[in-house]
């Protein structure tokens, strides 16, 4: 592109035509190159190292539209409770072990204080303010499921939702993702050589063309 950028400007000091704004930006763009060539890896690199930052925090891309990370570990939550319930394992040990299981560092914050909660003599349906990571609707699948003595048939019911929810924000994603991605990147490209390979060359037949060149010495 800049090389083509540079027989442009050949070209119109050839025939005297003025340079465009658009030409004069691609040319400052590209004699300016050492200043700003560095920023797009650096943009790389540090997105690269927010990616792996938030995977090992265990953030991961749970915070991303379509991706449906979260329901899952929702799902995986609730099954696995609800699992330790008819084992026998107490309530309080099993919505620790529960959270741990997610990789979530949220979830097994709340599952913590929730556990000490109920391991005070509390219940689900009186618990405070402190399980802000779990969404509301598995709150009161929870309580209304101990309040009934089937806290485990509630929870498998909002695991298969939130499995399906997950499962159709992942479709939706595959769906999309691919689209946007050709979309921007063969857009931009396709933006980027139009402004940068046919409106100088436009721009050049119309100064021919209307005679506006530079006077001769």
């Amino acid at each position: 592109l800049f090389e083509m950028v540079g027989r442009y400007q050949s070209a119109y000091e050839t025939f005297r035509i003025p340079l465009t704004g658009l030409l004069q930006f691609f040319v400052a763009m590209r004699d300016s190159m050492v200043v700003w060539a560095w920023i797009l890896p650096a943009l790389l690199l540090i997105v690269t190292c927010w990616l792996m930052v938030a995977l090992r925090s265990g953030g991961g891309f749970s915070g991303f539209p379509f991706v449906g990370v979260k329901h899952y570990r929702f799902a995986m939550f609730a099954e696995l409770l609800a699992m330790q319930i008819d084992h026998s394992v107490t309530l309080s040990e099993g919505i620790v072990l529960s959270a741990e299981a997610t990789g979530s560092p949220a979830m097994k914050e709340s599952a913590r204080l929730l556990a000490d909660h109920v391991s005070q003599g509390g219940n689900l349906s009186a618990q405070p303010a402190i399980a802000g990571a779990f969404p509301p609707f598995l709150r009161w699948l929870m309580i209304d499921g101990e309040r009934q003595g089937k806290l485990s048939h509630a929870l498998r019911l909002a695991a298969e939702m939130y499995r399906r929810r997950a499962a159709n924000s992942l479709i939706w994603f595959k769906t999309l993702f691919p689209v946007l991605t050709c979309v921007f990147i063969g857009g931009g490209i396709v933006l980027l050589y139009a402004l940068g390979l046919f409106m100088p060359f436009v721009q050049m037949l119309d100064g021919l063309s209307t005679g506006d060149m530079y006077p001769l010495n």
